[in-house]
């Protein structure tokens, strides 16, 4: 059924399991929906990988299904979310030079273990981050040294709706983020611009334009990750709610 005048806001979220775009009004009543599977690749025991062109060919699809039910009305503003911390890997012409590391993965347990010997205690984003790309410098250096983008999920898809790199702005107030790739040897600027969630990133350009179905110069939002989005949009709000957020992965939590 298409959904006719008015405006509406978008969201994307790629989850471990699916890619999904929604469509809501002014009301928050969904006027539309796509569900697309992805792939996670596990060749082996603690080995979790996406493709990325997957990814973003989903992406592209989900939207242009969802612009299909949105016949007359005014996209306002894109939103998205994804599972964090999984890490994609660009090289300066935007190409991905590895597969996506999905926040499953294990492989840097150990690389992350050791330099918390001589870096300190990390939390779960410097240890996925910051231990990802120290274990990646170690055993692929033909391909780390052609890295110049490292995006969070959520990121790459705002890099693909607009170009522009960014990330997470609380990444570095939960952890002393810099310093701890400063000390690992890995350059902080790989990260792109520290943006927040009141922040556009950019906008819709052409070539996104295009492939998604959207109008060029929609603004783009990178939200927070998904499960924290999923709290915010359970509607637990008053000191006692609980929440649990059941996925690939499990996060409950108390107000």
């Amino acid at each position: 059924m298409m959904a006719e005048g008015g405006r509406c806001l978008i969201g994307v979220d790629v989850g471990t399991t699916a890619v999904k775009s929604v469509a809501v009004d002014e009301c928050c009543e969904l006027l539309a929906e796509a569900r697309l599977p992805l792939t996670l690749f596990s060749p082996s025991r603690g080995i979790f990988t996406h493709d990325a062109g997957e990814i973003r060919d989903k992406v592209f699809e989900s939207l242009r299904l969802v612009m299909r039910n949105l016949e007359k009305r005014r996209v306002e503003a894109v939103g998205v979310t994804g599972q964090s911390v999984s890490l994609v890997l660009l090289d300066k012409s935007g190409n991905p030079v590895y597969p996506v590391l999905s926040h499953l993965d294990n492989r840097a347990d150990l690389a992350a273990m050791g330099l918390e010997n001589s870096l300190g205690k990390m939390g779960y984003i410097g240890r996925k981050l910051v231990g990802n790309l120290a274990w990646l410098k170690k055993h692929e250096p033909n391909v780390f040294e052609k890295v110049s983008k490292v995006l969070d999920m959520k990121e790459y898809v705002g890099y693909l709706l607009t170009g522009r790199s960014s990330v997470d702005k609380l990444w570095f107030m939960v952890e002393d983020l810099e310093r701890l790739c400063l000390d690992a040897g890995i350059n902080p600027s790989l990260l792109g611009e520290v943006m927040s969630y009141s922040d556009v990133l950019g906008y819709v350009d052409d070539k996104a334009a295009e492939r998604a179905g959207l109008k060029r110069g929609v603004p783009v939002v990178v939200a927070l990750g998904d499960s924290l989005a999923a709290m915010i949009g359970s509607g637990a709000v008053e000191e006692g709610d609980m929440v649990d957020v059941a996925g690939a992965t499990e996060v409950m939590a108390m107000l």
